[in-house]
């Protein structure tokens, strides 16, 4: 098995193993199920594009997306939606194209031209999954900074 896959698997599994132990309540089980199951799925379809160095050379988003391990993630279904919505702002690995999970999750039309800018494509889906309150609006604390004024 590679090793990569395997650091991968270990860490999924404990990270299930902490969910289903939890005391949480129902609601809160469920939240943090969904969550977990996400970041399980995401670092295994990380971890699959990392084991393929010619997906990591394409300039085709199907390349990433075709993959097996993002069906898995489009699966988890509407409760993934604010942990894809976290990771997309986080910007990590292969965040950037999550939008198109929520496409497929959620089933909304995007305008062609944005489709080809997956940059461009997460701002206005995590926009719209804040128009419509599946997730919370974005931090409105300024940036603080350390440096004085000028």
């Amino acid at each position: 098995m590679n090793p990569h896959l395997l650091r991968f698997t270990l860490y999924a599994t404990c990270l299930l193993g902490v969910a289903v132990s939890s005391n949480a309540t129902a609601d809160h089980a469920t939240a943090v199920t969904a969550q977990t199951l996400f970041k399980v799925r995401y670092h295994r379809w990380v971890a699959a594009i990392y084991d393929k160095p010619e997906i990591l050379l394409s300039n085709a988003t199907v390349s990433y997306t075709s993959r097996p391990e993002f069906a898995q993630i489009v699966g988890l279904g509407r409760p993934a939606l604010p942990s894809i919505a976290e990771e997309i702002e986080q910007g990590s690995d292969m965040s950037l194209f999550l939008g198109y999970a929520i496409i497929q999750i959620t089933g909304w039309n995007v305008p062609p031209t944005v489709m080809d800018s997956p940059r461009d494509l997460n701002a206005i889906l995590l926009r719209r999954l804040r128009v419509e309150r599946i997730i919370p609006e974005a931090n409105s604390v300024p940036n603080q900074s350390s440096e004085p004024a000028r």
